[in-house]
C-alpha cells in the first residue's frame, strides 16, 4: 500500500470517529435543549394545592383549603375527596365547597372552608384518613394529577399555638409608649 493510500485511509477512519462524535454531541444537545424545554413548561404550570389544617390564627378550628401558588392560571381543576368529608362534622350540613370542579384559579387565589371544631373533628366517631387527589389544565396542558393521603388522627396530640404572646403584646405597649414619650 502505498504512503498516500495509507493516510487516506486513517484519514477516513478519523472522519468516520469524528462524525460519530458529532452525533453523539448533537444528541446530547438535543436531550439538553428537551430538558430545558420541559422545565420552563414545567415552571409555568400552576400548582395547586388541597390540604385540611388548623387555622393558623385560632388553632380550634380545621379548615380546608384550596390554593394556586403557581405562576398561571389553572383550568379545568378537579378536586376529589375520598371518602367525602363527613357531614357530621357540619352539624347535619354539607361542608366544604358546594362542587368538586372549579372553572378556573388564578395565581395566588386561596379558598378556605371552615370544617369545624379540631377537637370535636379528631375526637370524632368518623373517618379521618382521606386520600385527596388534584387535577388540572395549565398553560402547556394537563398538569400531572396529584394524589396524597391525609390522616387527621395525626393532630390528636398536636398542640398548637396561637402567633403572639402577652409578653410580646406588653413589649410592643412598650415600645409603643416610649415612642409616645417621644
Amino acid at each position: 500500500m502505498s504512503a498516500e493510500t495509507t493516510v487516506a485511509v486513517i484519514a477516513a477512519v478519523i472522519a468516520v470517529f469524528s462524525m460519530g462524535a458529532a452525533i453523539a454531541q448533537a444528541n446530547q444537545s438535543r436531550r439538553q435543549t428537551n430538558l430545558q424545554q420541559r422545565t420552563l413548561e414545567d415552571a409555568a404550570q400552576p400548582y395547586i394545592w388541597v390540604d385540611i389544617r388548623p387555622d393558623e390564627r385560632n388553632a380550634s378550628f380545621f379548615h380546608l383549603i384550596l390554593k394556586n401558588e403557581g405562576p398561571t392560571v389553572a383550568q379545568n381543576v378537579h378536586v376529589t375527596i375520598d371518602p367525602p368529608l363527613p357531614t357530621n362534622w357540619g352539624r347535619g350540613e354539607p361542608i366544604g365547597p358546594r362542587h368538586q370542579d372549579f372553572s378556573s384559579i388564578p395565581p395566588g387565589r386561596h379558598m378556605v372552608w371552615n370544617l369545624g371544631l379540631t377537637h370535636e373533628i379528631v375526637n370524632a366517631d368518623t373517618v379521618k384518613e382521606f386520600a385527596i387527589t388534584i387535577s388540572a389544565d395549565g398553560p402547556h396542558g394537563p398538569v400531572v394529577p396529584y394524589t396524597y393521603k391525609l390522616d387527621l388522627d395525626q393532630y390528636k396530640y398536636n398542640t398548637m399555638f396561637v402567633p403572639g404572646t402577652l409578653s410580646a403584646i406588653t413589649k410592643s405597649i412598650d415600645n409603643l409608649t416610649k415612642a409616645i414619650k417621644k
